[in-house]
């Protein structure tokens, strides 16, 4: 972020805008339930055509039986598996019975891991990686120790909120806009945060809404001070939420 390393970042929150109480590194994604597998033993379901059973070896994690409905495994397959109690961004791993047949695990594709689009290349088949990169894993080992450039390690700001400015400090919206205000760089904001920036029909939402809750009359000219002061722009995350 603009050459700046955690410590001076969080200096110039402190300074320019909020205590910063505390830095967190997050090192893997996952809490290593996410790991290198082996698929072994690859054997159609008894009960079900669309469903395949296999035994996953996951090194000094052992064996563990998985029921997929994956249509790109094949045997000797590398592949991320997510074990029992697994966090993933939408739902937790458990144990569960697929038409009869107990599934200890799942065998993930780039989207469940988020780093792709919603089902679009089935279960990620890690060995083209590996091999592209010349990498050699363990069975076992955490997919982020793996692969650091798709999961790098996140630093987490612990900001305190003051009430004042919850508008700000309430959501990651309102603090990426307030962090790339202070730096005067507006390359940091993401998409979604740019588009809302950008989009005067927001502004729009936010004048009606200040023109109900006050008895003066705001118009369009106060666009030009939303994207300008960073009160008024305090003002309109207030109103956005």
């Amino acid at each position: 972020m603009s050459g700046l390393t955690d410590n001076e970042i969080r200096e110039i929150i402190t300074k320019k805008s909020s205590e910063v109480e505390g830095i967190k590194y997050v090192w893997d994604y996952f809490g290593g339930k996410v790991v290198v597998g082996q698929i072994t033993n690859l054997r159609n379901h008894p009960d079900a055509d669309r469903l395949k059973i296999f035994d996953a070896d996951l090194g000094t994690h052992g064996l563990v039986q998985i029921v997929t409905a994956a249509p790109n495994v094949y045997e000797g397959m590398i592949v991320p598996i997510a074990m029992v109690g697994a966090n993933l961004p939408d739902f937790v791993i458990t144990e569960r019975k697929m038409r009869g047949e107990l599934s200890c695990g799942m065998v993930c594709g780039k989207s469940e891991l988020l780093l792709e689009t919603k089902n679009s290349s089935g279960v990620w088949d890690l060995e083209k990686d590996l091999i592209s990169d010349l990498r050699i894993p363990k069975l076992g080992q955490s997919i982020c120790e793996i692969f650091p450039d798709y999961f790098p390690k996140e630093v987490l700001f612990d900001v305190k909120v003051l009430p004042n400015r919850i508008s700000v400090f309430g959501s990651y919206l309102g603090m990426s806009l307030e962090l790339a205000m202070i730096l005067g760089d507006y390359e940091l904001l993401k998409e979604p945060a740019l588009k809302l920036l950008n989009n005067e029909e927001v502004y729009k939402k936010v004048i009606r809404k200040m023109n109900r809750i006050s008895n003066k009359k705001f118009n369009s000219k106060i666009i030009l001070a939303l994207q300008t002061n960073l009160d008024f722009l305090n003002l309109f995350w207030m109103n956005l939420m």
